[in-house]
């Protein structure tokens, strides 16, 4: 076999990490491989398809960078389904803090209706305290 044939072959195990998405009670939902790239709008886009698919209508999702995430779903593909649902791209509190007003108004887990006050820095803290 090629050396140029094996790198191929064995490229597919270039994880450079994997994205994680967890409910309200910190328990694990879904994992992604991060493969040959850093973090990618692919992965929270795969995520979302799967809670949707799994799940149906009415779910928030909180991401670091929950603003910027909501117009990248609301452009893609799965846009149209994500909001037919009522899909809501959430941000936690120290982003919205620390960004600016007008994304704590729109993004921000505590001025959202229905939505109970969750931690949605979670995945931060499982990691840092083993479990």
């Amino acid at each position: 076999m090629s050396s140029q044939s094996t790198a191929r072959m064995w490229g597919v195990f270039d994880e450079t990490g994997i994205f994680i998405s967890l409910c309200q009670h910190g328990y694990i939902l879904n994992i992604v491989d991060m493969v040959g790239s850093g973090e990618l709008s692919k992965y929270p886009l795969a995520i979302v398809e799967s809670l949707l698919d799994a799940f149906g209508a009415n779910l928030g999702g909180g991401y670091d960078i929950g603003c910027q995430f909501g117009t990248t779903l609301s452009k893609s593909a799965l846009g149209d389904h994500a909001k037919a649902l009522g899909y809501r791209s959430l941000v936690g509190s120290f982003h919205g803090h620390a960004h600016n007003w007008q994304c704590q108004l729109s993004n921000l887990a505590t001025y959202m209706a229905n939505i109970h006050n969750s931690k949605l820095h979670q995945i931060c803290s499982s990691w840092s305290s083993g479990g």
